[in-house]
């Protein structure tokens, strides 16, 4: 993970979760201003007590990394942000969806995450596991599996795998996207994924078109409404938004 992670003086890291703090020092050791994000106030009392009087580089927010204000943080400056997380995996998707809310303030994260849900970030179309929460943090990251961890190489051993992963966030976004919208359409695309997308945006009445107004609409595209929407790529669902947002206007 540090070789991964590599960080160095000067850099700014935010790590939430730090627990005992065993990545904690050696993220610290390398001189980078580091903010640890912890929720367990016991936790957070021991790190404050013990590593942080150790490493002025080091500071401890005690607090829900999902309620995190990010203004002011490490100055408020423009410098890019790392973040690593050891996340509990009941709160995976939010804290990602948090730190896509954040995007502009970050350059990458390193995650651990449940192997299952890696496959899913990774996955390609026409893969089952290529569904909505793919193309939704892939449209705004590059996303690597890095390596795999089983599960016994936790104590105690959780009764999954997991995958350390890192999310390189884009610094540029398509012009005039609109991204309620995009993240909309993604959502009603995947919700009858036995359907075809013609059927599927249909019966989810997008934009409130009939039938034919979706046919239209996925024509203009160039989409063939007989596939699946595991079958589209990135590209199609950004040029169904950009069209959808001409008939919204």
């Amino acid at each position: 993970m540090m070789r991964a992670i590599s960080p160095k003086r000067g850099n700014c890291l935010l790590e939430i979760g730090p627990g005992l703090g065993v990545m904690t020092e050696l993220l610290a050791n390398s001189g980078a201003k580091l903010v640890a994000v912890e929720k367990d106030r016991g936790l957070a009392g021991i790190l404050r007590n013990g590593l942080a009087k150790k490493f002025k580089n080091l500071s401890v927010i005690e607090g829900d990394f999902l309620e995190l204000s990010w203004k002011g943080l490490f100055g408020g400056g423009r410098k890019l942000i790392d973040v690593f997380g050891n996340i509990p995996y009941y709160i995976t998707t939010p804290i990602i969806f948090s730190l896509i809310d954040h995007h502009s303030r970050i350059g990458r994260a390193f995650l651990t995450v449940q192997k299952e849900l890696a496959d899913r970030l990774v996955a390609q179309p026409g893969r089952k596991e290529y569904g909505r929460l793919t193309l939704a943090v892939r449209f705004f990251a590059d996303i690597e599996r890095l390596f795999n961890i089983p599960a016994h190489s936790f104590s105690p051993a959780p009764s999954v795998d997991s995958s350390f992963i890192v999310l390189k966030f884009h610094r540029r976004l398509p012009k005039g996207l609109d991204r309620k919208l995009f993240l909309e359409l993604l959502r009603a695309s995947f919700a009858h994924r036995r359907k075809n997308i013609l059927n599927t945006l249909t019966d989810e009445r997008v934009n409130r078109m009939d039938k034919e107004g979706i046919r239209e609409l996925l024509k203009a595209g160039a989409i063939d409404p007989t596939k699946r929407p595991e079958e589209l790529m990135m590209k199609d669902y950004v040029t169904l938004a950009m069209e959808l947002k001409k008939r919204i206007s």
